[in-house]
C-alpha cells in the first residue's frame, strides 16, 4: 500500500474515531490513531508476532494487552 493510500484512510477513519473516542470512558490509548492502523497494516500484511510489533512501537505486551 502506498503512502498517499494510507493518508486517506486515516483521514477517513479519524472523523468517526474522534466521535467514539469522546464517548469512551476509559483510560486514554498509549498509541496514537495512526500507530495503530500502522501495527494493524502490518500485523494483516506480515502476520509478525504481538511481541515484534510491541518491539517495534515501544510497548511490551503486558502494557497493551491488559
Amino acid at each position: 500500500m502506498k503512502v498517499g493510500k494510507c493518508r486517506r484512510i486515516l483521514k477517513k477513519v479519524q472523523i468517526v474515531w474522534k466521535s467514539k473516542v469522546l464517548k469512551r470512558a476509559r483510560r486514554p490509548y498509549k498509541l496514537s490513531l495512526s500507530d495503530m492502523m500502522l501495527a494493524s497494516f502490518l500485523y494483516y500484511r506480515s502476520y509478525v508476532t504481538q511481541e515484534f510489533i510491541g518491539y517495534l512501537f515501544g510497548r511490551f505486551t503486558s502494557m497493551w494487552v491488559y
